[in-house]
């Protein structure tokens, strides 16, 4: 296994995990991304073990790292729990490596993939990050604070259209109103109709649309 510790493969496993955790970072839910990601670091860990470079605390410090993560998206702590995860996960992947330059060195050519990979997925396929979705929340308040969830009720039966595959959160068009929504449980490709179903505070529901609903 030592083709594991080569420091080219190790570049290509830290920036596969740091896409995967920050796609599903963004679109909660732990689909492909975050299962693709979470493996690429454990190949990562175990790569550095098995070579005798490290020994079981820094993973058990990445698994504290995105519990932290996972914290954050539940239960949004003012990024403390987010930003203390990610120095932790940086962390627990530089000190596995076999010194300190090679951990590094990888870590930060996998962090300008990541950026870079993460641009085209904001760029040209409409994903939106975590920040995007502070802001969204920031712009939706009026004069007396946070639009109403009378306001947001308006949105249920409405017909829309899928910008960003719903799985099961995502984005989706109302008109010329972008939402973020959230699925029935099922996942929904981008560019479908979806119909509200429920709407509470800042959660809208929907499910796809089915043309029979027309007649």
């Amino acid at each position: 296994m030592e083709w594991l510790t080569h420091p080219f493969i190790i570049t290509i496993l830290l920036a596969i995990g740091l896409i995967g955790i920050a796609v599903e970072f963004s679109h909660p839910g732990l689909g492909a991304s975050g299962i693709i990601g979470i493996l690429a670091f454990a190949l990562y860990f175990y790569g550095q073990i098995e070579a005798g470079h490290s020994g079981w605390l820094p993973p058990i410090l990445f698994a504290i790292a995105v519990l932290m993560l996972i914290i954050e998206m539940i239960v949004p702590g003012a990024g403390i729990f987010g930003i203390s995860g990610v120095i932790l996960l940086f962390y627990s992947v530089v000190s596995a490596a076999s010194d300190l330059t090679v951990g590094m060195t990888s870590l930060a050519i996998g962090i300008i993939i990541t950026i870079l990979v993460i641009w085209i997925l904001v760029k040209f396929f409409g994903m939106k990050l975590m920040w995007n979705r502070l802001v969204l929340i920031s712009e939706q308040k009026n004069e007396e604070g946070y639009r109403s969830s009378e306001d947001r009720k308006e949105l249920l039966g409405q017909v829309g259209i899928t910008v960003t595959p719903l799985r099961p959160s995502g984005i989706a068009l109302f008109g010329d109103r972008r939402e973020d929504v959230v699925t029935e449980g099922e996942m929904i490709p981008a560019n479908v109709k979806v119909i509200v179903t429920y709407v509470e505070g800042s959660r809208v529901v929907v499910r796809r649309f089915s043309e029979e609903e027309n007649k």
